[in-house]
């Protein structure tokens, strides 16, 4: 993630919060006055269910980058094709699953005949 985006990101966060923050003191101030204009709570919850909705949408709309993203998607279909090829080795031969997460790679071995599917990996390195 390039920094722009991460500024951009930060951003929108930042917005949100303010919104809800804004949210929260309009919302009690209507509450407040509805309660001290006739001594029950009529009319506020109105306000707050279609402000709610908004709110809502506002949410969606920044976390949209994190649950649709095409990255995610990659890693996701990655961390399938891998969790595959660790299945047909561990029936087969000798295996090592590496999870890359970022940066890190994590990898764990298991000994079993031959390694009949090689697992190759973004270094270039393969196991067995």
């Amino acid at each position: 993630m390039t920094e722009q985006e991460l500024q951009e990101r930060a951003e929108a966060n930042v917005g949100f919060y303010r919104h809800c923050l804004t949210y929260l003191v309009v919302n009690l101030g209507l509450f407040g006055i509805d309660y001290l204009d006739n001594g029950a709570v009529n009319w506020a919850f109105f306000p707050l269910i279609g402000w709610g909705v908004g709110l809502l949408a506002h949410f969606l709309q920044i976390r949209s980058f994190s649950l649709f993203s095409e990255e995610r998607e990659k890693e996701r279909l990655r961390r399938k094709t891998l969790d595959l090829s660790c299945a047909a080795n561990l029936i087969f031969g000798p295996i090592c699953c590496s999870i890359f997460i970022g940066e890190i790679k994590t990898t764990t071995c298991f000994i079993w005949k031959t390694n009949v599917f090689p697992i190759s990996y973004r270094d270039g390195s393969t196991c067995g």
